[in-house]
């Protein structure tokens, strides 16, 4: 090979690099991942299971005082159901109860009042008051928590299961997901149908409320993690359904070998898609090679060598 070739060779190798470089990195722009067919996806937005990772950390008395430092000045018909409220983040369930039930009698029909009743009722173990009164609370305002409070009257139906049966858990889900759900999947509930973003939409609702109050382990919020994780492994990327589905196994998942499989499963796509990419990477840069030392060998391209001056 020509001497005089060999900066412009050098050169060339540099742009190559950068360029190989700078392509495996674009990802880092987005978060990128696979899909459950083994392909590459963009996914706009951010880890749901990082998110309520952090949200698990956060207690009642956190949020309390949270909400203490931006509070701002309450509306007269709302300050008393603040005290029931500050009752409820305090643990103080059963005078909350005595709160709130008070308020509906001297004001009967708020919302608020109800869905707080529901809340205390769950949380002092009085599960058919909570159902009960969760479901007034839809009655009286369907949109409420942006119209998730569905899922909520179906954990308190699960919690009633799994009091009359403890190993209720073992072989149903408060969510049945199919192997293969499509973007048009609905759940039907009740005689009522969800599409599969009102689904994820009240998984994540649902799931930051209760993570704060109720800490691991907790079949209820494994179960409904595990759900949520294979939803957006199968929806969406699978890079996002692992930590969904490993804060399920930290909440006592029942079926350990059952998430196991599935992150398993996940991480081999990961690795199989990761290969593709690096052959196809190198295939593209051996032909860029051999396309220059054909350029540079049959003078397609005039080299010259600049002498110094």
């Amino acid at each position: 090979m020509n001497p005089d070739n060999l900066p412009t060779i050098k050169s060339f190798f540099c742009g190559l690099c950068i360029f190989c470089f700078a392509y495996s990195g674009c990802c880092c722009l987005w978060v990128a991942g696979t899909t459950i067919e083994g392909e590459h996806s963009s996914y706009s937005g951010f880890s749901r299971g990082e998110y309520l990772a952090k949200i698990l950390e956060e207690t009642p008395k956190t949020r309390l005082a949270r909400l203490q430092r931006t509070r701002i000045e309450p509306r007269d018909e709302v300050s008393d159901e603040l005290i029931g409220v500050t009752m409820v983040l305090n643990g103080e369930y059963s005078d909350a109860i005595n709160v709130f039930q008070q308020i509906e009698e001297n004001t009967p029909g708020r919302y608020t009042t109800a869905a707080n009743l529901g809340t205390a009722y769950e949380l002092n173990g009085q599960l058919e008051d909570a159902l009960k009164w969760v479901s007034e609370g839809i009655n009286r305002n369907p949109d409420s928590h942006l119209g998730t409070e569905w899922l909520h009257v179906e954990i308190i139906k699960s919690l009633i299961r799994l009091r009359d049966d403890p190993d209720y858990f073992e072989s149903n889900h408060i969510l049945e997901i199919p192997e293969i759900v499509s973007k048009d999947w609905l759940l039907k509930i009740g005689g009522n149908e969800f599409t599969l973003t009102e689904v994820m939409a009240a998984l994540d609702y649902q799931l930051k409320e209760r993570m704060i109050f109720i800490k691991p382990p907790d079949p209820v919020v494994a179960d409904l993690l595990y759900s949520y994780g294979l939803l957006e492994a199968r929806t969406r990327i699978v890079e996002t359904g692992i930590p969904l589905l490993k804060l399920s196994l930290q909440y006592g998942f029942s079926d350990l070998s059952s998430i196991e499989n599935e992150i398993s499963n996940y991480e081999s796509l990961i690795q199989k898609r990761l290969f593709r990419r690096n052959v196809y990477i190198c295939i593209g840069s051996f032909a860029l090679l051999i396309l220059a030392y054909f350029a540079i060998k049959n003078k397609w391209i005039t080299l010259r060598r600049h002498s110094a001056s």
